[in-house]
């Protein structure tokens, strides 16, 4: 990875990092794109930081499929969003208020989906 190190994927609780490898190769890619710093609000998550959270079951944070991106900057968020959609990912939810967004790779989930908290 160009822009990232493994130690910002780990689970607060445990410290695993169980991140894919094909989704931090898009992510990575998705930084390059967006030309803005992607900065890890959160990663993986082992089931018990997943209920900690509120994080819903089968969460895509839990397979390695997932990160929250801190988001505050409008500007910033909009690179953001466009490098991700250029690398080609399909499923990011946008929280302005809290200021993140959410992005994962989970197949099994809807496609082609944006999505507001």
């Amino acid at each position: 990875m160009k822009y990232f190190e493994l130690h910002e994927f780990r689970c607060p609780c445990c410290g695993r990092a169980d991140m894919q490898s094909p989704f931090l190769t898009q992510l990575d890619q998705a930084r390059e794109w967006a030309g803005v710093a992607f900065h890890i609000n959160s990663g993986f998550r082992c089931a018990h930081h997943n209920r900690a959270v509120g994080g819903k079951p089968g969460s895509s944070h839990t397979l390695g499929l997932a990160v929250d991106l801190k988001a505050i900057e409008s500007g910033s968020r909009f690179h953001m969003i466009r490098g991700l959609l250029q690398a080609g990912f399909k499923r990011i939810g946008v929280d302005v208020k809290r200021g993140f967004l959410h992005v994962d790779a989970d197949a099994s989930k809807p496609q082609q989906v944006m999505w507001g908290y």
